[in-house]
């Protein structure tokens, strides 16, 4: 499944320093986050 190839792309980007410098950023990769789940779990 395509999603499985972008799971690992999330996770380097939830996880650079500087998300956690910019919020506003954090806050919108979150909620395409829980969009992403929603999508997976339909």
């Amino acid at each position: 499944m395509p999603w499985m190839k972008i799971l690992p792309n999330l996770a380097l980007l939830f996880f650079t320093p500087d998300l956690f410098k910019n919020k506003n950023r954090f806050m919108v990769m979150y909620l395409f986050y829980l969009i992403f789940l929603k999508l997976i779990l339909i």
